[in-house]
């Protein structure tokens, strides 16, 4: 990474884990062997989501943008990144304003959100690693955060559309470890 947005350098992680990305081999493993990938990637995924964080927001920025609130952090990720689309061009005001008022209907949502959790943010099956059917490490990080769990599950129709019959053992995986609320 040479964004130097993690740590003040540029960096090269020199070491390789094993594996492949679980959804390059999917289509070649057995049923079996699919289902206990997919559980033990939603056991993953709920032991990250135990983790609690003080504050909600993106890591590796400072304390100007971290947030006390879920929805404090949605509200200020949302305004930056429509005022840089109005600023370019690509929406125009009132369909900015359109979008405010579409946003700001969900802070009673937003509001439920007590603790923080950390967040992978692109958990997806290009993402996790498998050798021999088993979960071997998860990649790809640079988008972590602390924030609504729920955020981490927004793309389960891409998990089953990539690797079919996938979603159902990964929710039995992450409900063994963290339940989840009716409303999930």
């Amino acid at each position: 990474d040479d964004s130097l947005r993690l740590v003040p350098f540029p960096f090269l992680v020199s070491t390789k884990l094993p594996g492949e990305p679980i959804i390059d081999a999917w289509p070649n493993l057995a049923a079996d062997v699919r289902f206990v990938l997919a559980r033990h990637a939603g056991e993953l995924q709920a032991r990250m989501h135990e983790v609690v964080a003080h504050t909600f927001g993106d890591l590796g920025y400072g304390p100007d943008r971290q947030f006390a609130t879920w929805t404090g952090y949605v509200l200020d990720y949302y305004r930056r990144h429509v005022s840089a689309a109005v600023s370019k061009g690509l929406i125009d005001g009132p369909t900015a304003n359109c979008l405010e008022r579409t946003v700001l209907k969900m802070v009673p949502l937003m509001s439920r959100v007590g603790e923080a959790r950390l967040l992978h943010s692109d958990y997806h099956w290009e993402n996790l690693l498998q050798e021999d059917g088993r979960v071997t490490g998860t990649i790809d990080f640079e988008w972590a955060m602390t924030g609504d769990y729920a955020f981490d599950c927004r793309i389960d129709d891409r998990l089953e559309e990539r690797c079919p019959g996938s979603v159902a053992p990964f929710y039995e995986g992450y409900t063994s470890i963290r339940s989840l609320d009716e409303h999930h």
